[in-house]
């Protein structure tokens, strides 16, 4: 019945309810930007590298002038505003809006913004704390097929000691829960530097079979130059 019930509000109805959340979000997105220290990106990014178009019903909120990670403003708005955001990262959180938001919730969401730059934004003036710049990582070289490197004869060694072998896992940051790492492809130290920057700022990393991610299983005895040459030579 809850589908049938679904489809018929939105023949019915839906323009109106996307109507309405565009205009919410609009209006989000340009108070956001008015706030000292974070910063809501929209249409101006469509057409740059890698962007193609955007979600206007989700409010993707930076941080990063305000000196705190996305992961504290989180738990700062669910532990302190009882507002919970979609998810976090380093720099950013992503706020959505949907049929069922209302002004209400938006209003919350920007008071509770504005009081928490008041407090952080002029923390930053006194304390002047670097914003925490983080840059993602090269696509590793790809040397073993993700088949051949996880059936492989593979020995689990400290991840930071692991720069230069071939994985044999994958290895990923959440959010996204993009891979940076899959089996067959060598580790690098920017890939490693991405995500002890990540765990430090508490952010979730996943992946191995070490839960903990403090090790990573590698690929034994096998030479990356004459992997290389095997798979591209």
């Amino acid at each position: 019945a809850l589908p049938i019930f679904a489809r018929k509000q939105m023949v019915f109805e839906g323009a109106d309810l996307l109507e309405k959340v565009l205009k919410l979000s609009y209006e989000a997105r340009q108070e956001i930007n008015g706030i000292p220290g974070f910063r809501c990106f929209g249409s101006e990014m469509i057409g740059r590298p890698g962007v193609h178009d955007f979600d206007p019903g989700k409010l993707t909120i930076s941080c990063q002038e305000l000196g705190i990670t996305g992961h504290q403003l989180e738990r700062i708005l669910a532990e302190t505003y009882h507002i919970q955001p979609e998810l976090s990262d380093l720099n950013n959180i992503l706020c959505i809006i949907s049929i069922g938001s209302i002004q209400e919730h938006v209003n919350a969401l920007l008071f509770a913004l504005k009081e928490i730059s008041q407090h952080y934004y002029n923390q930053k003036a006194l304390h002047k704390p670097q914003p925490v710049v983080c840059e993602m990582p090269r696509i590793p070289l790809r040397m073993l097929s993700p088949r051949d490197a996880m059936y492989s004869d593979s020995v689990s060694i400290p991840l930071l000691d692991s720069v230069g072998e071939i994985s044999a896992e994958f290895l990923m940051a959440y959010p996204p829960g993009i891979p940076l790492l899959c089996p067959g492809e060598m580790i690098t130290d920017d890939i490693i530097d991405y995500i002890e920057t990540q765990r430090n700022a508490g952010l979730s990393i996943q992946g191995t079979e070490d839960e903990t991610v403090h090790s990573i299983r590698v690929v034994r005895n096998t030479n990356p130059v004459a992997a290389h040459t095997r798979q591209f030579g």
